[in-house]
């Protein structure tokens, strides 16, 4: 390693471990979203199930009611019993909407780091182009020192010479 490549190696070394840092926390994106995308499953499909078991609580409901004996008690049941089925749906679809909410958070994060994953791939591997250019200009130098430091070697005789001196 010479005074040139030093640095360059060195921004090598700390670009390789970053690159390292960002793919572990790629991995963690996508395990975030996979366990998002479950949790939103879940919640639509709490929702369905809600949305497809309110007839036979509204019945319940209905029931329940006409067995007090006057109508303001039936009535007050009923809006009481509406209202929190109100708020038990509304209280799903926010949940729902929140855990799709942080399964499209997730998803972004999840670009982002791919993206800025690919970047810093593209970073290391121009890093190591310029390593590799400049070691081999540093061979192709060696070479040409070497060549300057060995002796002279014969020339060779050209053909007229040799015919002459036959």
């Amino acid at each position: 390693m010479t005074m040139r490549t030093a640095p360059v190696v060195q921004l090598l070394r700390h670009r390789e471990a970053q690159l390292e840092r960002l793919e572990t926390a790629l991995l963690q994106a996508r395990r975030e979203v996979a366990d998002a995308g479950v949790e939103a499953d879940a919640q639509r499909a709490l929702v369905s199930a809600a949305e497809a078991a309110l007839p036979s609580r509204m019945a319940a409901i209905l029931s329940e009611a006409g067995r007090l004996r006057h109508a303001s008690d039936q009535f007050a049941a009923f809006r009481l019993a509406m209202i929190r089925e109100k708020r038990a749906e509304a209280d799903a679809r926010r949940d729902l909407e929140s855990a799709e909410a942080r399964l499209s958070a997730a998803e972004e994060r999840q670009a982002l780091l791919s993206d800025h994953g690919l970047e810093a791939q593209r970073r290391v591997e121009a890093l190591r182009e310029l390593l590799r250019l400049e070691n081999r200009r540093k061979s192709q130098r060696a070479e040409i020192r070497a060549e300057d430091d060995a002796p002279p070697r014969p020339a060779a005789m050209p053909a007229w010479l040799g015919d002459a001196l036959a």
